[in-house]
């Protein structure tokens, strides 16, 4: 089934099907969304980017360890298909690292998780005053172009021949998956949100028993890893801190990219065994020494109260006249 899949979209090749295809495989690069991830942390409100940030990077993570477990050769590599020719798409994948799709799981993770937005209350934040019956609900992407989105960029992977369709289901899954955790986590346990996080990553060390699979895993790993440990340095240095105004927000992601790219060369310049020391720094330049060293945070608002009951002037005090008697007396 899955090759009849493959070469019925093989036979829908065109100059034209090319360039749709390779924008849409483009929404789900690593790159792409890694960017995108990181400027939702620094952006948006601080339990929303917090939770787009950390379901990509658990989906990501998971899926690179599967990835080299499995090593499920790619379809174009096995002669199912040939491999199509995308615009601005990197050609040097690894052929043997086709289950589950990463574009799939990686972009279901994030469009879902912006479109899955609990409620201000169940976010543990200050209390707000009770919304009318008939308020329309605030929430983030549409709930349409966030589930059609993801299946868009895994038919974009089937149409390169990069993918089997049983990939790009597992990917999806394992996106949705990650989706719907982090949701139930901040919905319910958002106290506990960044040690869940660390604590989430730990068992995909177990990947590193497989030979295979320890090289894919740690070149994901590390920026994760980094993002935690700046993440918890961040909440014990400034507990209980909001997020600050916007132009503070948008200095400290120019600052988090500019430390983020002063680490990354090394990783070019060390050798392959010390590239996870370069990527961990990075990410813990970006997501712990930038927030600190740009802005401090705001102390956390007070619980919004109801408003007293309106004010009611004092009665005028009636000073009481006492009746004086004229020395009369009545018979009983």
């Amino acid at each position: 089934m899955d090759t009849v899949i493959l070469r019925f979209l093989e036979g829908l090749r065109c100059p034209a099907a090319d360039a749709f295809f390779s924008a849409l495989s483009l929404l789900g690069e690593e790159g792409v969304l890694a960017a995108a991830g990181a400027a939702a942390y620094f952006l948006c409100p601080q339990a929303a980017g917090e939770r787009l940030l950390f379901s990509l990077l658990t989906c990501s993570v998971y899926t690179a360890g599967i990835k080299g477990a499995v090593h499920r050769v790619r379809p174009y590599a096995a002669g199912c298909v040939t491999r199509g020719n995308g615009l601005l798409l990197p050609q040097g994948k690894d052929a043997a690292l086709s289950f589950p799709s990463g574009h799939a799981a990686g972009s279901a993770s994030f469009y879902l998780s912006a479109a899955l937005r609990p409620s201000a209350g169940a976010y543990r934040l200050p209390a707000l005053p009770p919304r009318p019956l008939h308020a329309p609900r605030k929430r983030g992407l549409p709930a349409l172009p966030a589930l059609l989105l993801p299946f868009a960029i895994g038919c974009s992977r089937l149409y390169f021949g990069v993918h089997y369709p049983s990939d790009v289901a597992a990917g999806l899954a394992a996106g949705l998956l990650c989706a719907l955790v982090w949701h139930t986590v901040f919905s319910c346990f958002y106290g506990a949100r960044l040690h869940a996080f660390a604590a989430a990553l730990l068992p995909s060390l177990l990947f590193l028993l497989s030979a295979r699979a320890a090289p894919a895993l740690l070149q994901t790993f590390a920026p994760a890893a980094g993002a935690a440990c700046g993440l918890l340095l961040l909440h014990c240095l400034a507990r209980g801190g909001q997020a600050a105004s916007f132009p503070v927000r948008l200095l400290r992601l120019f600052t988090a990219v500019l430390l983020a790219a002063a680490c990354l060369p090394a990783a070019l310049l060390l050798p392959a065994g010390c590239a996870f020391f370069a990527r961990f720094a990075a990410a813990f330049a970006a997501f712990g020494a930038a927030p600190l060293l740009v802005g401090r945070r705001r102390s956390a608002p007070p619980a919004h109260k109801p408003p007293p009951p309106p004010h009611k002037p004092p009665r005028p005090r009636v000073k009481k006249r006492r009746a004086r008697s004229n020395g009369l007396t009545f018979p009983a």
